[in-house]
């Protein structure tokens, strides 16, 4: 989609049920812009990074992990995230939900 203004990132966001982090193992990012994005939205969150990142997801319970370069991996965190589970809003802070 490229470079997005705020209002277009929000509508786009409010169509999606999951955000995906796609990061190389040898990424050195540890809690990137997406993820705050995601939250903002109230979407699950499925993340290839560890550490940081990980851990916010852990303890907001909020999405989940995946082995970078494993599509099985991502799909089953991915259908873990969108089957209610892990319901829309919960990342999001009250003040940035409508």
């Amino acid at each position: 989609h490229g470079l997005l203004s705020g209002r277009d990132l929000q509508t786009l966001l409010e169509q999606c049920d999951v955000g995906i982090v796609p990061m190389r193992p040898e990424s050195w990012v540890g809690v990137p812009n997406k993820l705050f994005d995601y939250s903002a939205a109230g979407l699950a969150i499925v993340s290839s990074l560890g550490g940081e990142s990980s851990a916010l997801l852990g303890q907001y319970r909020c999405g989940a992990t995946y082995n970078a370069g494993d599509a099985a991996s991502l799909a089953a965190s991915a259908r873990r995230c969108s089957s209610g589970a892990m319901p829309r809003g919960r990342c999001a802070r009250p003040s940035l939900t409508r």
